[in-house]
């Protein structure tokens, strides 16, 4: 397979960086299975020693990263060569951790912790002024959700990670190494078309109306990284009239339990029903909504992009009622699951000048925590979504999915 380098990024003084200086490579190493060959340093890993892809500590340097050029397939098995440089002696049992995102700002859907000098030439046995070349094999996911991915990596020990020194750092002491590019399926948005009730609608839980049911049945949702629809088949139905947005979800749930009881509690750490409304689609203010089973309402605005600003002080004037088919709270029982019905009033909506007519799209998300417990403890949560953001990160404006308001 063909195949390129990423070079480093240029040397950076003062502030950001404790000095540039690296150690002239005295020699490459490359560990093999109990064993390491030992050979000169060609002229071209000596200037990427000298400006490597990134740094940690005062101890190691990524020279360079041998990634494949073209696109790989799913499922498939790739070749990845990293080269390090040895600042200084490191000293202790250090592994190495890659992560494969869509971003650095979302979860990473892959990864390859692993011990950088193999059996041959252990990390801790390294030396400064050693350029250690290692190839590593790795596998992706046969059902992987976007055809790009990211890595991001570091060194860590138990729960201790080496801070970033030099190089493209996300914060959180991972420096990016370079960028994957996959023939995966692509996860398109999803649109949705939202009649005008015709008949009054009760909230009360029980979507029992005629509206409901003829209204088209939204999912089911899928599991947050695009890979199925998690323990249970969510899904959700909308109407709308001149003055308010309904919304109701249908959970099915053998365990249906919260243990949140005020208004704004962080009922999304329990079991929770969200919609988040960006109403003219400009990914810069939007709302979140939630309510839990037990109708426990939380709400927030965002203003400025995904995150940015929140305002858990502002509350809006929806109404959502919900009604538990089995018995809240209790374990010792099997129930069947929840519904939450919800109206939604467009006054008061920020980021809205008007009530929408016919034709006119909103850019909206659902989702569902479920929580599956042992022994009254949360073990598990299955997040799915209406439209999957494809990160554990469900204020990921872009994915969004489109809904339209027709007569």
């Amino acid at each position: 397979m063909p195949e390129y380098w990423i070079w480093g990024v240029l040397c950076l003084c003062g502030a950001l960086v404790a000095g540039c200086s690296s150690p002239q490579p005295e020699r490459l190493i490359e560990p093999r299975a109990g064993s390491a060959k030992v050979g000169q340093v060609p002229a071209s890993l000596a200037a990427a020693a000298a400006s490597p892809v990134a740094c940690f500590g005062d101890l190691v340097c990524l020279a360079q990263i041998q990634l494949p050029k073209d696109p790989i397939k799913a499922g498939q098995r790739f070749k990845v060569t990293y080269v390090w440089s040895v600042q200084s002696d490191p000293g202790r049992s250090w592994k190495v951790f890659v992560h494969g995102a869509t971003s650095a700002d979302v979860a990473h859907l892959f990864n390859d912790d692993h011990e950088p000098g193999q059996s041959g030439y252990p990390i801790a046995r390294w030396r400064r002024g050693d350029l250690i070349r290692v190839q590593r094999t790795m596998r992706l996911a046969r059902d992987l959700p976007s055809d790009r991915y990211e890595l991001w990596g570091g060194f860590f020990q138990g729960n201790e990670r080496l801070a970033v020194s030099r190089g493209l750092t996300d914060g959180r002491d991972r420096a990016r190494f370079g960028v994957l590019r996959v023939e995966g399926r692509k996860v398109p948005t999803p649109r949705a078309s939202i009649p005008k009730r015709k008949e009054a609608i009760v909230i009360d839980g029980k979507i029992n109306e005629n509206d409901w049911k003829n209204a088209p049945r939204l999912g089911p949702f899928q599991r947050y990284d695009g890979v199925g629809t998690g323990r249970y088949k969510t899904y959700a139905r909308m109407l709308w009239d001149d003055h308010a947005l309904y919304l109701a979800f249908e959970a099915p749930d053998d365990d249906v339990h919260t243990p949140y009881s005020k208004r704004d509690d962080p009922i999304y750490e329990s079991e929770a029903v969200e919609i988040f409304i960006d109403a003219d689609g400009d990914a810069d203010e939007y709302i979140e909504l939630q309510v839990a089973p037990n109708e426990v309402q939380f709400d927030a605005r965002f203003r400025g992009g995904a995150r940015k600003n929140m305002d858990q002080a502002w509350n809006h004037t929806y109404e959502a009622k919900t009604s538990v088919d089995g018995t809240l709270n209790d374990p010792s029982d099997k129930d069947r699951g929840w519904v939450a019905e919800w109206r939604i009033p467009y006054d008061g909506m920020p980021d809205l000048a008007r009530a929408p007519s016919p034709g006119q799209s909103w850019k909206i998300n659902l989702f569902r925590l479920d929580r599956l417990r042992k022994e009254g403890k949360v073990i598990k949560t299955d997040a799915t979504a209406w439209s999957a953001p494809l990160s554990g990160d469900f204020h990921r404006l872009e994915r969004f999915g489109v809904i339209t308001f027709v007569p």
